[in-house]
């Protein structure tokens, strides 16, 4: 069985590219800086940018600081679910806390490194 090789950095960038290029979120969303709040499926160098501007890593421990007004929320992201599926198909789950939607995304590598999102879906929590 062939196993494959995962860059998160560049799978955790590819989900977030397609959905900011995809989707629609609040004009804040596109102004700030994407948040991305550390978890075990966050590498410690995560770094790349979104929307041209570079990502900040934050402590999750600072939950209380990104509940906030509801007309302009922040960027914060939570990586919930970074695994290797069958067919070497990636599930990556976004959950963006401040508007209460987890996105979920399939990534299929395209060619070394780049990755391809195949389908993804969403839901509120």
């Amino acid at each position: 069985m062939e196993t494959v090789k995962i860059d998160s950095a560049r799978i955790i960038e590819t989900g977030l590219d397609h959905l900011f290029k995809t989707q629609k979120f609040a004009p804040d969303f596109y102004s700030q800086s994407v948040k991305i709040i550390r978890s075990a499926n966050i590498p410690r160098n995560l770094s790349f940018l979104v929307n041209g501007k570079q990502i900040e890593l934050v402590d999750p421990r600072t939950r209380g600081g990104y509940i906030n007004d509801l007309n302009h929320p922040s960027p914060f992201v939570s990586v919930s679910k970074l695994s290797v599926g069958a067919g070497n198909v990636v599930d990556l789950e976004l959950e963006f806390p401040t508007i209460g939607f987890v996105y979920v995304i399939k990534l299929n590598q395209s060619k070394d490194p780049a990755w391809k999102v195949k389908e993804f879906s969403f839901f509120m929590i």
